[in-house]
């Protein structure tokens, strides 16, 4: 390693032991005259040098390397018998390469690191020195590498100092490409710190007269070892240069070389250090002479110093006794805290206070708050540190347990902060009184004026109440006085409504004895009130209503219900009427039904007309059924014919048997072909739709691809849509679940909608399919075409049976009117709906939603 001024720790500080020179001696000796290795005396051994890096390589005015490992290799080359021919390269990792390769045999001071030792062998160390801090000689703020963070520091590219240091974030690096550049970078101030070899930098700077402006702090950051390193196929060339450096780095030579290339140090002891040194022991000499003369003096004074000093150390401590004294009679301790240590200080009276000893007590602010009541803890916490924040004074009360009897006191604290330059508390004094006696007296006052408030306030209270009393009572009085006038009134005027009332009413007791009638059961039933009153009220039963309704209706009204219904009542005369009766039960002031109002009115008309309704209903039912009936019996008598005229309409159509022999009849054979599958096509949709009607179209249901239906429905109509040149857009949803459905009736569904769709689509138009599951589960199907719409009076017209847009004899579009009407019921047998959104002009879409039921999620 190398010192501060340049010496060599290799050479000089660390020589190499006997015992291992002399084994490096023998087995030198062994090599040439044993050994074939032999072969390498008086031969020539190539070298790799880079071009440029002083003082330990560089090239002479003729271009031939020259410097400090140049020197050291001749001299042990010389010493070994070889000659050295040396190679120039550019750089370092180009040198290790060409040793790597076989190009070259070694490589004079080359760095010692695991890297290199994977395909070469080192000799013996030929120096060690330290990758070093370098600073300014004023610099007062760098001391090692810890104080480099925040700093500029200048590195050299591709040196060591630059890979110990490029890892650092928090250091600043400044990278030079030349060491002489980063030298005098900082000595100019452009960085505040240096990393390189220390004897390298400090050759340049003796060089360069600048080493008294540059100094190095601080540990190494590392050490280099430098030795030549040996191709690893190279023994015996290994063995003989080990021997050589072992005995020439201990050499005269190896130091002359050394002192050559890197200069020789500064002798500590130069002339001024001599001067100054002397100087500084005379002034010395007479500086003591001077303190002498002084401490007899002041041991005089110090006579006297310390009598004064004795003297007030009596009065001080006979002050101290008397406050301790005052402290006692006044229950009133001191207290210091010091923040930054915790230090805390009590006085012998708050000692006493808390009944700690001396010995047991931490003298810490916790231990402090360990003697306050559980329940204050916390408050005095935020009182303190409220109070050093500056929000509000320190000057509480609070309970404490006294440590030997566990007593529990209240003491009065008041306290004020020490503050520095900064705002911030650094110390905090106080005081703590015992206020136990004062507090019990205190609240035992407290207690009897808060019992005596008590008092005054009930006694006032019960006043209060009695005036609210008397207030209340007589506000009742006059309530209830109102009440009964209002009560009277309101009698009166449900007499008149009873009275007066166009239904009959009548009241009777819990047996159904009549016990009053109004005038209305008289005029319709033709009995007096001395008729009725006193009889049961079975007097207008007719006999046609059912046993069981008056079981029901006595059921109800004992239970305490109210009860409406519909009876046949019979009056005086014997004439037969419906009424419509609603019976109530009536209570007493012990909530036991007492009696039982009845309503009757007369509703034989409106009952008239219901049984003419449900006659004409049933009536119109059966002829509906009677029709389907019809339609669903007549379906093969309607079909085979049509099948057959199909049939051989088409035969006729393709020519099957020959030709026909006229144009003419192939043009009439297309239409009647044409006319019956429109009429087929118009049974179907008729029969169908009957069929749903009728509740007889059975659903064949399964597990069916969705995708895959509307692509089979799409195949079909595609050769119509082709005609028109409309492109059909199959659904293309990804991850769609399967529908629980018909499949051949959901088919059906597709082909009625896109046939409309094509139907209705201009030339050049578009025909898309969709479909999703929404928020709830549900599967929704969309058909959208861009063809000629409809507005809100067609979308009602188009949802019937039958019904078209176009319904002129000159329409231009064929069609039924069954379509849609059959599409939608085909979707309710499903559990489904059906909705149409359109405009004139904006073409149609039909959404189909099938409940979540049907829906069929993969579960995982």
């Amino acid at each position: 390693m190398m010192t501060h001024n340049g010496i060599c720790r290799a050479g000089f500080k660390r020589p190499l032991a006997r015992g291992y020179s002399g084994v490096l001696a023998l087995s030198f000796l062994l090599l040439v005259f044993l050994s074939p290795g032999r072969a390498w005396a008086e031969s020539e051994i190539t070298a790799a040098v880079t071009s440029n890096f002083p003082p330990y390589y560089t090239l002479n005015d003729k271009g031939q390397p020259e410097g400090f490992a140049i020197d050291i290799m001749n001299a042990i080359a010389k010493r070994s018998g070889f000659r050295v021919r040396y190679i120039i390269k550019n750089s370092w990792p180009e040198a290790t390469k060409a040793l790597q390769d076989g190009e070259v045999d070694v490589i004079p001071n080359a760095g010692i690191t695991e890297q290199r030792e994977a395909f070469a062998k080192f000799t013996p160390p030929v120096e060690t020195f330290p990758v070093s801090i370098f600073v300014r000689t004023e610099t007062q703020n760098i001391f090692g590498l810890r104080d480099l963070d925040g700093k500029t520091v200048a590195v050299v590219t591709n040196n060591v100092g630059y890979s110990l240091l490029k890892q650092r974030n928090n250091i600043n690096l400044k990278v030079f490409d030349d060491k002489v550049n980063a030298l005098f970078a900082l000595t100019a101030g452009e960085v505040d710190a240096l990393v390189y070899p220390e004897p390298v930098a400090m050759q340049i700077a003796r060089k360069a007269k600048i080493d008294h402006r540059i100094h190095v702090v601080g540990m190494p950051l590392t050490e280099i070892t430098r030795a030549i390193a040996v191709r690893k196929d190279a023994p015996e060339l290994h063995a003989t240069l080990s021997q050589a450096v072992a005995w020439f780095v201990r050499s005269p030579e190896y130091r002359a070389i050394y002192v050559k290339w890197f200069g020789t140090p500064t002798p500590y002891w130069t002339k001024q250090r001599i001067v100054w040194t002397i100087l500084f022991v005379s002034a010395a000499f007479l500086l003591v002479i001077v303190i002498a003369a002084y401490f007899a003096r002041l041991n005089r004074n110090l006579r006297l110093e310390v009598i004064n000093r004795t003297q007030a150390e009596q009065r001080l401590q006979q002050t101290k006794q008397d406050l301790i004294s005052a402290q006692e009679i006044a229950r009133l301790g001191s207290w210091r805290l010091d923040i930054a240590s915790g230090e805390l200080w009590w006085s012998d009276e708050i000692y006493r206070i808390f009944g700690i000893p001396y010995d047991e007590f931490g003298a810490s602010y916790e231990a402090f708050l360990d003697a306050i009541h559980p329940d204050d803890k916390a408050y005095v916490a935020q009182q303190y540190e409220g109070s050093m924040q500056g929000t509000f004074p320190y000057d509480i009360e609070h309970r404490i347990i006294r440590h030997d009897t566990a007593e529990v006191r209240w003491v009065h604290e008041k306290c004020e902060h020490i503050r520095n330059a900064q705002g911030e508390v650094i110390r905090s004094k106080g005081t703590v009184q015992d206020i136990t006696e004062r507090k019990l007296v205190s609240d035992r006052l407290t207690q009897e004026l808060e019992a005596r408030k008590i008092a005054e306030e009930k006694l006032q209270e019960t006043l209060d109440q009695l005036e609210v009393r008397v207030e209340e009572r007589t506000r009742d009085l006059s309530n209830e006085v109102i009440a009964r006038q209002k009560s009277e009134a309101e009698l009166r005027k449900l007499s008149r409504a009873v009275e007066q009332s166009s239904s009959v009413i009548y009241i009777t007791d819990i047996d159904a004895t009549i016990e009053y009638v109004n005038p209305k059961f008289s005029e319709l039933l033709g009995y007096t009130p001395d008729e009725a009153i006193g009889r049961n009220a079975k007097l207008l039963q007719s006999g046609n209503t059912p046993t069981e309704v008056y079981q029901d209706m006595w059921q109800a009204i004992l239970s305490g219900d109210e009860w409406r219904g519909e009876l046949e009542d019979r009056t005086k005369s014997g004439e037969v009427f419906w009424a419509a009766v609603s019976i109530s039960p009536v209570r007493d002031e012990h909530n036991a039904i007492t009696h039982f109002i009845a309503m009757h009115e007369n509703i034989t008309a409106r009952k008239n007309t219901e049984i003419a309704m449900a006659n004409a209903r049933q009536a119109a039912e059966l002829a509906n059924k009677a029709k389907t009936d019809l339609m669903a019996n007549m379906s093969h008598e309607l079909r085979t014919p049509l099948n057959a005229i199909i049939g051989f309409s088409e035969t006729m159509k393709h020519s099957v048997f020959g030709p026909l022999g006229n144009a003419q009849y192939e043009e009439y054979a297309g239409f009647i072909h044409s006319s019956g599958t429109h009429l087929l096509q118009l049974i179907n949709d008729i029969l169908d739709v009957s069929a749903v009607e009728a509740g007889k179209l059975n659903l064949r249901e399964e597990e069916v691809i969705v995708q895959d239906i509307c692509a089979a429905a799409m195949q079909i109509i595609s050769p119509k849509a082709d005609e028109k040149c409309i492109s059909l857009k199959p659904i293309d949803t990804p991850d769609l679940p399967m529908l629980m459905a018909d499949p051949l009736r959901l088919k059906q569904i597709f082909i009625n909608l896109l046939s409309n769709a094509v139907k209705f689509t201009p030339e050049n138009g578009n025909i898309s399919c969709d479909a999703h599951i929404d928020e709830q589960n549900k599967m929704v199907l969309t058909i959208t075409d861009t063809g000629i719409g409809m507005d809100h009076d067609g979308l009602d017209k188009a949802m019937t049976k039958f019904g078209q847009v176009d319904s002129s004899l000159s329409r231009t579009h064929e069609g039924t009117g069954l379509g849609l009407p059959l599409t939608q019921g085909l979707v309710e047998l499903h559990g489904g709906t059906m909705e149409l959104e359109s405009a004139i002009g904006k073409g149609t879409k039909v959404s189909l939603t099938f409940p979540a039921e049907r829906v069929l999620t993969l579960e995982l």
